[in-house]
């Protein structure tokens, strides 16, 4: 559950849950690995996140790529297991992230890669607090202006409240589909009708997200989205 962002050149992917290299420890992983996309080959070494994590929201412009949020190391029982941490990179160098702001509140399995040129926007999630995943999603959306540092602010709320979803984009609208809906994991037909829906957001204003449609079959969790200036496409889950 690693995320990815990038520019017309280059793919970066930051963070999961796996394996640690060098070392062979499981955990959350700080390391970010970039490609040239036009060009195969293996991914190179372009730095380490501040904060080890996973199931994070992730957005790019055409020259910085920022996560926010997801889940990090086990801490004392009662207490949270998510950040709200963002950090950026700009994506033509290589080196460490750098702090960039906070969300409202912390989340992980936010959904994200919902943005234009200049705004990004992080789907909701859960609060992820110890001794186990609640499966209550918060519903807020948070934006962000992607070329200059700073803390989040409340864009809306998602008319689906959804953990493990995904999201896509074009200049003027963000969608989001899939996921769980709140209670987590639950396998009346209610639920997996409402985890069909699609919402949508105007970017540019702020605002509620409104219903856009239905996906084939609902409760897909971990389900990849894509787009194209006029088309978006979710799969797999």
């Amino acid at each position: 559950d690693s995320q990815g962002a990038g520019s017309a050149v280059r793919g970066i992917f930051a963070g999961g849950y796996g394996i640690q290299t060098p070392g062979g420890g499981t955990g959350r992983l700080d390391d970010i690995e970039y490609i040239t996309l036009a060009s195969e080959g293996n991914g190179i070494d372009f730095g380490n996140l501040t904060v080890a994590r996973n199931a994070f929201g992730a957005v790019s412009s055409s020259t910085r790529g920022i996560v926010a949020g997801g889940g990090t190391n086990y801490l004392s029982p009662g207490s949270t297991q998510s950040t709200n941490a963002m950090e950026y990179v700009e994506i033509s160098t290589t080196g460490n992230a750098l702090d960039f702001g906070d969300l409202v509140k912390e989340r992980i399995c936010s959904g994200g890669l919902v943005n234009n040129s200049t705004r990004g926007i992080f789907g909701a999630g859960d609060d992820y607090h110890t001794p186990a995943w609640q499966g209550t999603a918060l519903g807020q959306l948070d934006a962000i202006n992607m070329a200059s540092k700073g803390n989040s602010v409340d864009f809306g709320d998602d008319a689906v409240a959804r953990i493990i979803g995904s999201g896509c984009s074009n200049e003027v609208r963000g969608c989001w589909g899939g996921g769980y809906v709140s209670p987590l994991i639950s396998s009346g037909a209610a639920a997996q009708e409402a985890a069909r829906a699609m919402t949508f957001v105007s970017i540019s204003s702020f605002g509620n997200a409104v219903e856009f449609g239905t996906l084939t079959s609902g409760w897909r969790t971990y389900i990849g989205a894509a787009s194209t200036k006029t088309r978006g496409i979710w799969t797999g889950g």
